[in-house]
């Protein structure tokens, strides 16, 4: 059951004090992950390579992120100029943990049905291709005012792979949310709009590149080719 709440502005963003409830949230999240990862041996093995990475990468820089080792975002982190600590907090930093929390869930629950069903190198492909587009799209087509609003752009890398994963037809038709089934095709504009109704309508400006990022990607290479699961052998 997806029933977690995807706040999009959610995470290690060095300049966060104290504890809210999203926060309390996001470490129940993030040791639910945890207890997880590390008791099922079977899930771990069998965790796809790309999803894994994306795990990892996540977790490192919110690591480095709260030992002071990132700066914090601006509008000014995507420029060419900014250099890689800039980039890495715009592209992997939220500012609640419940955002981390959240993010690593739904990379989790999609990344993995969705990889095995691209295959890994489509999978990667998709991942790097819409998050550029994303970050191309605040850098040169937001003004000044609105990409105050998007310094952090892991919502954006999310729901770009929750868009992506909702028009995948190897997934299924429906999730299971709260005991009913649920349209996939509805689940990125299901977490929008309880984004909009936790944060307001700026906060959807992130996803929204996301969402705009997975279409012009997939106008460009086409729409997701999806494997078909492996034959068991008798």
């Amino acid at each position: 059951e997806m029933t977690m709440d995807p706040g999009p502005e959610m995470t290690m963003d060095p300049g966060s004090s104290g504890m809210g409830w999203r926060d309390a949230l996001g470490v129940a999240l993030l040791l639910q992950l945890a207890w997880l990862l590390l008791t099922d041996a079977r899930r771990r093995a069998t965790l796809p390579p790309i999803t894994a990475l994306g795990l990892l990468a996540y977790s490192l820089t919110a690591a480095a992120a709260a030992a002071g080792l990132l700066p914090r975002a601006s509008a000014a982190s995507l420029a060419a100029s900014a250099g890689l600590p800039p980039l890495l907090s715009a592209l992997f930093l939220y500012r609640t943990l419940a955002g981390l929390g959240a993010h690593l869930w739904l990379l989790l629950l999609t990344g993995e049905e969705l990889e095995r069903a691209l295959g890994s190198s489509a999978f990667a492909r998709a991942a790097a291709g819409t998050t550029a587009i994303a970050a191309g799209l605040a850098v040169f087509t937001l003004p000044p005012a609105q990409r105050a609003h998007a310094t952090l752009l892991a919502p954006a890398s999310l729901f770009a792979l929750l868009y992506f994963w909702s028009q995948s037809g190897r997934v299924g038709r429906t999730v299971t949310v709260l005991r009913r089934p649920f349209p996939t095709r509805h689940v990125p504009w299901a977490f929008l709009s309880a984004i909009v109704l936790l944060d307001g309508a700026p906060a959807a400006l992130c996803p929204l590149l996301g969402i705009a990022a997975t279409t012009i990607y997939q106008a460009a290479v086409g729409p997701p080719v999806v494997h078909p699961p492996p034959r068991r052998l008798p």
